[in-house]
């Protein structure tokens, strides 16, 4: 698909939001889930006997994910990537925004 409306002879090919298609899903299922809300990467956390180890693993501001568990500042998260692959982690709640599509739409 092509938006012509600005410049008929040069068209702009448009692209689609993967993250709009996670939205949909989760609104269409009544599901609460969390988006990401910060400026910076968000790095997923492994848990260990000795606390939470950073990994090299992240989302991004506006990355949608499903909250799992939590424990004190840390929420257990599933993230489904661009290429439908499940990536599982611990991320610090403070960095997550409840989205609620059933009682906010």
């Amino acid at each position: 698909m092509f938006n012509t409306t600005i410049e008929p002879e040069n068209p702009i090919k448009l692209t689609y939001n993967n993250e709009c298609e996670k939205a949909q899903k989760y609104c269409l299922s009544g599901e609460v889930i969390y988006q990401v809300q910060s400026k910076k990467r968000v790095c997923f956390f492994e848990r260990s006997d000795s606390g939470m180890k950073k990994t090299n693993t992240f989302i991004v501001n506006g990355d949608y994910v499903q909250r799992l568990e939590t424990q004190n500042k840390y929420t257990q998260v599933s993230y489904q990537t661009k290429s439908g692959a499940t990536v599982t982690g611990w991320v610090e709640l403070a960095s997550l925004r409840q989205i609620d599509f059933k009682s906010t739409w």
